[in-house]
């Protein structure tokens, strides 16, 4: 919760920000003409503050979502080992990206995964094939909790995925 107040905070914060750079950098360079009338470097401020706004958000807030990810990556992203998996129930999320880029679970039976990834919270045939799927907590700067969703037919695992209902 404490991530979601944060990110509002922020943007708040950022919504008035790229308004005030964009003011008080035209007003620095404006007000170095000292020899053009006040009235006039006035209008220049207003005149360039209207048009450097839009690109100040535009980066800022780039720059912010960059800031995100990276902060993202950084902190909550790990290299997937299935002991930390299993410590780590509510923080799944954590190793899910490392689990699917590396295709551990292809190819893999539905014993051999619950070998790895442990009793997944639900098991179902659907239409010819089976779907585990495991809970993988929420991850910062998103409201929902996600799963991972294992799909096999022919008991062998051909497709895995996480889905987070934002």
């Amino acid at each position: 919760m404490y991530e979601l107040i944060l990110f509002i905070l922020i943007y708040v914060g950022l919504g008035f920000g790229p308004f005030a750079l964009a003011a008080s950098l035209s007003a620095y360079f404006i007000n170095r003409f000292r020899s053009v009338h006040k009235t006039v470097r006035y209008g220049l401020i207003v005149l360039l503050t209207l048009i450097s706004t839009p690109f100040m958000f535009y980066v800022v807030h780039k720059g912010f979502d960059k800031f995100r990810e990276s902060i993202t990556e950084y902190w909550y992203k790990k290299p997937f080992t299935a002991a930390e998996w299993r410590r780590h129930q509510d923080e799944r999320h954590m190793f899910v990206d490392d689990l699917l880029q590396r295709r551990i679970l292809i190819g893999k039976t539905a014993p051999e995964v619950k070998a790895i990834l442990g009793a997944p919270k639900y098991g179902y045939p659907y239409e010819g094939a089976n779907y585990l799927i495991y809970d993988l907590g929420r991850p910062p700067f998103k409201i929902v909790s996600g799963q991972l969703i294992v799909h096999s037919r022919s008991n062998r695992v051909d497709s895995c995925w996480a889905s987070y209902d934002d």
